[in-house]
């Protein structure tokens, strides 16, 4: 018996539900009120806000983990952050970017491992040790809360790419390996104008493809593909093949033109991830 492709993509293509939705608004908030009312959290300035597939709306498993990024921004009072300069920016001092250097006493209260622990220390205060635990990038909280929450503590952080032009997004220090930038901004500025631009079939097409990913990852038929580097392939594929109403339709063309691309280095060379400030197929990606 053949399989329905057009009714498994409709309904792989679908957006989380409204009752998703709600308990991820629900476990944001949870996260919020527990790191607001931690005392030894009290005198940093942070934010809390989704990350990922969820803020996105490109997430396929129902119950997978919420990303939750608590983005260190400075004391009370005064604000700090993490930064690179590149092109223009190179060899710029402080002062031609408009910076200065903060006290001591302060820098010391801004320290990553130092806030990861006081962000620990919060959660496992509300949620206690066994429903806790720390990770390599985040902290895992898998009671207490509306639904799973990997909670991922982070610098702010600016690209600097000439005197009076930055970009700004998170920095994250895991315990090990390299630091890591992400542009949870743009990614979603950027996946949000495309999805507009297709008539809502975007999102629809790339939830469709991982979807499809995972599976096939389940029947052994291929090696697992990370999730964002897929979202960041479809959102290279021209608009136009996402024209038709079927979402089966516009996942064999996207699927199609990836197909196509993966034998011409000199134009996947210059796609780039979802927020248009990393390649995705260089040196520099994993």
């Amino acid at each position: 018996m053949s399989r329905d492709w057009e009714s498994a993509f409709r309904q792989w293509g679908s957006p989380p539900s409204q009752t998703e939705q709600d308990q991820i608004s629900r476990a944001e908030r949870e996260i919020r009120a527990v790191l607001d009312g931690f005392a030894s959290l009290g005198d940093r300035e942070f934010r809390v806000y989704l990350k990922g597939s969820h803020r996105r709306g490109t997430n396929v498993r129902r119950g997978s983990d919420v990303d939750m990024a608590v983005e260190l921004r400075g004391v009370k009072g005064s604000q700090s952050w993490q930064y690179e300069q590149f092109f223009e920016a190179e060899g710029l001092t402080k002062a031609d970017l408009g910076m200065v250097d903060i006290p001591p006493a302060e820098a010391e209260r801004l320290k990553p491992d130092q806030f990861k622990k006081a962000v620990y220390d919060a959660l496992t205060s509300a949620f206690g040790r066994r429903a806790v635990s720390w990770s390599n990038k985040c902290i895992r909280v898998r009671e207490g809360t509306s639904l799973p929450v990997d909670v991922v503590p982070c610098r702010f952080y600016r690209r600097y790419d000439g005197p009076n032009r930055y970009h700004e997004g998170i920095q994250i220090r895991p315990d090990s390996g390299p630091l890591i930038v992400n542009w949870p901004r743009q990614d979603d500025e950027n996946g949000t104008a495309k999805n507009a631009r297709t008539n809502q079939r975007y999102k629809r097409a790339v939830r469709g493809v991982k979807a499809l990913e995972n599976e096939m990852t389940d029947a052994g038929s291929i090696e697992e593909v990370p999730s964002f580097m897929m979202e960041c392939a479809i959102f290279n594929v021209p608009d136009v093949q996402c024209a038709e109403p079927s979402n089966y339709a516009n996942c064999l063309a996207v699927l199609r033109t990836m197909e196509e691309v993966a034998g011409d280095p000199a134009t996947y060379s210059d796609w780039v991830e979802v927020n248009d400030l990393k390649y995705l197929f260089r040196a520099t990606q994993s």
